[in-house]
């Protein structure tokens, strides 16, 4: 009986020693293309388990099944949920599941493939913050400047009421067809809606204002895109000091702005201003202006 006992504890010491919970932190690479991560367990079975990231936090968790030593994390391809190596894209090396306090693996910036065991580290030497910001990524680089750039920052959405942010487009100059873009939370690909693109169809070519939104509490996206169409200025009081047109240019003894009577500001464009009539603004006044 004393024998059992002895081979009972040294047993559960065994098994103790290897950690329950494993946690993984993908590079810029791993996350592109909406992958997701599994981890492929071996030496004591083999078993495929799925990574998650309950909290949103950038840094996914896998329980590691019992008796298994070794571990590779894999990057997956997105359009199957079957763990298998026909739908592994990227993959670190043969890892040892730790057997101290270094439960967390970092893919190193800049690597796809063999990451090795010298990227353990503790859980709170190197926390993982997402930032609370959802961008806006897509096709179009005539809204998005770059074409599915998730970390460019002029392309954050801004937090409105009842969990819903926003982002508006004004008088951007698109061709007719197909614009797709998704919403990614923290500047990353490890969050980020809808699962398919979502798609905003353009009628014509034209000048449009689109505005996007995002529901953060049921995870729906909606794109809206408007003909543009300028404000006109209206006259109020009709007295500059001293204005005068000449030779494509309007000048005032004052800082003006100058605008098309469509309402279309084109100060930038004087000294080249084409004939007709302007609508030309100081700080307290507005007048037309004739140029010939």
């Amino acid at each position: 009986m004393k024998k059992i006992t002895l081979f009972i504890a040294a047993l559960f010491i065994t098994m103790s020693a290897f950690a329950t919970t494993l946690y993984f932190v993908p590079n810029n690479n791993w996350k592109a293309d909406n992958a997701r991560f599994a981890a492929y367990f071996f030496e004591g079975g083999e078993t495929w388990v799925s990574l998650t990231d309950s909290n949103s936090d950038g840094i996914y968790e896998v329980e590691v099944p019992a008796n298994h030593k070794k571990v590779i994390f894999c990057r997956m391809n997105p359009g199957t949920q079957d763990n298998k190596w026909d739908n592994k894209w990227n993959q670190t090396a043969d890892l040892n599941i730790p057997t101290d306090d270094k439960v967390k693996f970092v893919v190193p910036d800049g690597v796809w493939d063999g990451a090795s065991n010298d990227y353990w580290t503790t859980m709170e030497s190197e926390g993982v913050e997402v930032p609370n910001v959802w961008t806006i990524a897509g096709s179009s680089t005539a809204l998005f400047g770059t074409a599915w750039d998730v970390a460019n920052t002029n392309n954050d959405l801004t937090e409105g009421e009842n969990g819903v942010w926003t982002k508006v487009y004004t008088n951007v100059t698109l061709s007719a067809g197909e614009i797709e873009y998704k919403i990614a939370k923290g500047h990353a690909w490890g969050e980020s809606y809808p699962g398919d693109n979502a798609k905003l169809n353009i009628p014509a070519n034209g000048n449009y204002d689109v505005t996007f939104t995002f529901n953060i509490n049921d995870k729906t996206v909606n794109a809206v895109a408007e003909e543009h169409k300028e404000t006109p200025v209206a006259l109020e009081n009709t007295t500059i000091n001293n204005i005068f047109a000449q030779n494509g240019m309007i000048v005032a003894e004052e800082e003006i702005a100058i605008f098309t009577i469509a309402g279309q500001n084109v100060t930038a464009l004087n000294g080249n201003l084409e004939k007709g009539v302007y609508i030309v603004k100081s700080a307290n006044a507005t007048a037309k202006v004739i140029v010939k």
